[in-house]
């Protein structure tokens, strides 16, 4: 009974290590995996990963990400999609001051939802996750420690972000992003 019990518990561990590695739909690849590539200000390629699964958090408080947001802009960015720039501001916090470091930046970013699109940067950021409960358009979130999440369409969520930055205007950003796969570049102003 006890050897019973032992490997009940091992499978139900593995169970749940495993989906929360699953990939992000049926939509994606084949292998769940594809090759993307971050450029750096060097033009050097980094591989990121393509499976950006959300999972919901219950225990962080909404008003960290409400302080995070409201705080003092660290600087002014553009981010530019095809032929489209947008003006946006980083938010005052580590995510934000380490991200900033890494400008500038061209990344391949995949579509999710219908209402963002991510990448995964290769390296993790400082984060102070909490949750929202809605994204606005043009919200640049943190998700996890090394995936990066721009929004372009508003929702109610019940997941955790680390808040970056937000993009002043963000009119035709959606029509900018498209439907699929895209390069977008984050550079200063």
């Amino acid at each position: 009974m006890k050897r019973y019990l032992i490997i009940l518990f091992f499978a139900i561990a593995i169970s749940i290590s495993v989906s929360g590695c699953a990939s992000k739909s049926a939509a994606g690849s084949g292998d769940g995996q594809s090759s993307e590539e971050i450029t750096d200000v060097n033009g050097g390629n980094t591989p990121v990963s393509d499976s950006h699964q959300e999972t919901p958090s219950t225990q962080i408080p909404q008003e960290n990400y409400q302080a995070d947001k409201e705080s003092e802009d660290i600087m002014a960015i553009t981010v530019k999609v095809g032929e489209s720039s947008f003006s946006a501001r980083l938010f005052d916090n580590q995510a934000a001051s380490s991200f900033s470091a890494m400008l500038p930046v061209e990344i391949s970013m995949s579509e999710l939802n219908g209402n963002e699109k991510y990448c995964y940067l290769g390296k993790s950021l400082p984060t102070s996750a909490s949750r929202p409960s809605r994204i606005e358009v043009g919200d640049i979130m943190l998700f996890g420690s090394d995936c990066l999440v721009l929004f372009y369409e508003s929702f109610s969520t019940s997941y955790s972000y680390t808040p970056i930055g937000h993009i002043d205007n963000p009119s035709g950003l959606s029509e900018a992003l498209g439907g699929g796969s895209v390069t977008v570049s984050f550079s200063q102003e």
